[in-house]
């Protein structure tokens, strides 16, 4: 059998706690056979933020991680307010779509403004018209 063992930093001040939720199932977490860091919020691989949005009508943030408000600012125009921020305007930002009714053929979508805090989202029709989706998808990576 494999020990376990727990070593403070005797520089840090800091408390470590490990607390178990509320449950009535065991778990077992098992650490990978290799030394190096598990992943952590600040790994550059995990989404920072994310959010689903339906587009039509009042615009409605139907569930996110890491996002404060959406501003509608327009058809076809939202900018999503991140809580922590990006340490710079400099991260990867991903989107997708789904049409609305009114919408009868595959139009786009892109980024308009973009800062540490916040992202523009613009929808577009085939014809280049702004244009309400019936949901947004949008999400980002980088260094927080």
């Amino acid at each position: 059998m494999s020990n376990v063992v727990i070593q403070g930093d005797a520089s840090g001040t800091g408390n470590f706690t490990i607390a178990a939720p509320n449950s009535n199932t065991d778990r077992t977490l098992t650490l990978p056979d290799e030394a190096g860091t598990l992943l952590t919020n600040n790994d550059k691989s995990l989404a920072k933020f994310w959010i689903k949005v339906d587009q039509t009508g009042t615009v409605t943030n139907l569930a996110s991680y890491n996002v404060t408000s959406i501003t509608d600012t327009g058809t076809g125009i939202l900018t999503v307010n991140i809580d922590t921020d990006f340490s710079s305007a400099e991260y990867c930002v991903g989107m997708s779509g789904q049409r609305s009714a009114t919408l009868t053929a595959a139009g786009y979508w892109n980024v308009g403004t973009m800062a540490s805090g916040t992202i523009e989202v613009r929808c577009y029709d085939n014809g280049g018209s702004p244009q309400d989706y019936e949901r947004i998808y949008v999400w980002g990576f980088g260094d927080q």
